[in-house]
This record gives C-alpha cells, sequence and structure tokens, in this order.
C-alpha cells in the first residue's frame, strides 16, 4: 500500500493573515480589540507584498525619494 499523499503549501503573510483575522473575528467579535489588531496586521501584509512587487521591477530609488516615501508611513504631527 502506498503512502497517502498530502498538498499542503505554505501560506502567503497575506493569506496567514486573513484566516488570523477571519478566526478572530468569529470567536472574538468583528470590533474586539484583537480583531481589529489582527485586520492592521493584514492591511500590512497586503502592503508590504506591494511594495515588494513595486520595488522589484522599479529603478533604485535616490536617498531623497526614499525619504518621501517613508514619510507617507510616518504618522502626521
Amino acid at each position: 500500500m502506498s503512502e497517502p499523499t498530502t498538498n499542503h503549501r505554505t501560506l502567503s503573510p497575506i493569506e496567514l493573515a486573513q484566516r488570523r483575522a477571519a478566526m478572530s473575528a468569529r470567536w472574538h467579535g468583528a470590533d474586539a480589540e484583537k480583531t481589529l489588531n489582527l485586520r492592521r496586521e493584514l492591511k500590512e501584509a497586503k502592503l508590504t507584498a506591494y511594495i515588494e512587487q513595486v520595488v522589484a521591477i522599479a529603478p533604485p530609488f535616490t536617498d531623497e525619494q526614499i525619504d518621501r516615501l517613508a514619510a507617507l508611513l510616518r504618522p502626521a504631527d
């Protein structure tokens, strides 16, 4: 008898964050602080993936361009 095969694959950071946020909403409620934090992590995972895609195909940024882009992520005073 042959060994059973499984189709396991590693979840992407986005998939993992989506699942964690969904489970938290189910068990703790949509407005629970834990759920809100996990949704924030999901948004960060999506943004990270997008930035990685853009940076991979873009020419190298200058230091000034990097500073301007980084400023977008800092909270306004």
